[in-house]
């Protein structure tokens, strides 16, 4: 139930309704002399479902690290329904937050079963197992829940990691590349589920896509990254321009928009770019209807 909004507490202008928020964070890697995370301040609202994007090297896992509480910034704060995470103790944090990493490796041969079990460390009380059932049936791992997760497929494994991170019954979600290194198939599928489970539970989700495409296609909001500072901000169709995909990742980009609103990114290649005219290849947008 949403509180009334005169029972919404606020901390340093942070209310509880907001359930991630960055101030001004900065973050370098000692003897890099260099900010990978650069002044950056921004908010998810609770049951948000955003995505980050960027180009390589734009501090995109770096942010999710110090969102999380596992870097510490070198200056800044993230707050968490209004607590500062860098004072949380770790289990507070880990029962309102957690984390899909970017590389899985499961080195022990634990059953998918006992490793989704593992998932609720933070939780005194752990996971039933009628909820374990019920999580398990969900991500489709029912059937494989007695099999080594050494000996899962990648699809298999990313389901098997978002099952652990959801066994923490968390309240926000931030999963890193979660549809790396997966076929197209699996890609919108493992996403597909993602954005049920977000409208079923009602998690805060951020996301960090290379797939510009799958980023259109399932998140509300759409943040881009570029050399460790936020260089748009908004709806997918509001971001996705051929300007800023020039600017930022350096492509020439036609975009389309059909009847669901949705853009589609197809990159043009060199040899397809159109004459240059006065010393810059003009970049094409297209908002017909292709139906697609």
């Amino acid at each position: 139930m949403r509180r009334a909004k005169d029972e919404i507490a606020v901390v340093d202008g942070i209310n509880q309704m907001t359930a991630l928020a960055a101030q001004d964070l900065e973050f370098g890697f000692p003897g890099t002399g260099k900010k990978v995370v650069n002044h950056i301040s921004l908010t998810l609202a609770a049951h948000e479902m955003a995505a980050l994007i960027g180009p390589n090297g734009s501090g995109k896992s770096t942010l999710v690290r110090l969102l999380s509480g596992y870097l510490k910034p070198d200056s800044g704060v993230v707050w968490l329904f209004g607590q500062n995470i860098g004072k949380m103790p770790r289990k507070a944090a880990a029962r309102l937050l957690t984390v899909m990493p970017q590389n899985i490796q499961f080195e022990t041969p634990f059953t998918v079963e006992e490793i989704v079990r593992m998932g609720s460390f933070a939780r005194p009380e752990g996971l039933d197992c009628h909820t374990a059932k019920i999580l398990l049936q969900r991500l489709d791992l029912w059937e494989l829940r007695n099999k080594a997760v050494t000996e899962l497929s990648g699809g298999e494994t990313r389901r098997a990691a978002l099952a652990q991170a959801l066994a923490q019954k968390p309240s926000v979600l931030l999963l890193d590349e979660p549809a790396a290194n997966l076929d197209i198939r699996y890609q919108y599928e493992l996403m597909e589920l993602i954005a049920e489970l977000h409208q079923e539970t009602g998690l805060t989700a951020l996301v960090v896509l290379h797939d510009l495409n799958l980023a259109a296609a399932y998140a509300s909001r759409i943040i881009m990254l570029d050399e460790g500072q936020v260089a748009a901000d908004g709806k997918p169709q509001e971001v996705l321009t051929p300007q800023n995909l020039a600017n930022h990742f350096g492509v020439d980009a036609a975009v389309t928009v059909a009847n669901d609103g949705v853009p589609r990114i197809r990159v043009i290649p060199p040899k397809h770019r159109s004459k240059e005219k006065n010393g810059q290849c003009q970049t094409l947008i297209d908002f017909r209807d292709h139906g697609g």
